[in-house]
């Protein structure tokens, strides 16, 4: 379950590296300037993403220009 792990408010332009996350909830319309995550191929930087829609997936380190709730991977 999404949480069970713990979650974490991540404030605007905050660089999170060498995490564990399972989900990033972006808080407003959201633009990546860093993304990584593990079989997520792609360009994740530079996209608007919708406020309150989930990025589910495992992910290391991010750094988004809106806050981010990320959700602890188990």
């Amino acid at each position: 379950m999404m949480g069970e792990a713990g979650c974490e408010m991540v404030d605007a332009s905050i660089a999170k590296t060498s995490q564990n996350y399972c989900a990033l909830v972006p808080l407003a319309d959201c633009t990546f300037t860093a993304f990584t995550g593990t079989g997520m191929t792609g360009t994740w930087t530079g996209k608007v993403f919708p406020k309150g829609v989930p990025i589910l997936g495992k992910i290391s380190a991010f750094t988004a220009d809106v806050a981010v709730m990320a959700y602890q991977h188990t």
